[in-house]
């Protein structure tokens, strides 16, 4: 643990914690927006009922995306990342 400590205002440590943390969050949306994008691709008539609900869609407050929102459940089951976790 005396490694990771620091001593003083170490700026450049503490860049480097914000930029792991941007990077994380940037990767981690870019995989699962391919994987998103990907089922709408394989499956023609999902992409056309998730346009239709975004179209009807009129007001912020009244964004309510029930298929979309299972399509992305169903993008993330179908990437099976949690094999990675046991290592």
């Amino acid at each position: 643990m005396r490694r990771y400590s620091v001593k003083g205002n170490d700026s450049t440590y503490l860049k480097d914690i914000i930029l792991n943390f941007a990077i994380a969050g940037k990767d981690t949306t870019a995989v699962t927006l391919a994987w998103f994008m990907y089922m709408l691709c394989k499956y023609p008539a999902a992409q056309e009922k998730a346009a239709e609900e975004v179209t009807n869609t009129k007001t912020i407050s009244s964004y309510t995306t029930d298929f979309v929102s299972s399509v992305t459940d169903e993008s993330l089951e179908k990437m099976k990342l949690s094999p990675c976790s046991n290592y």
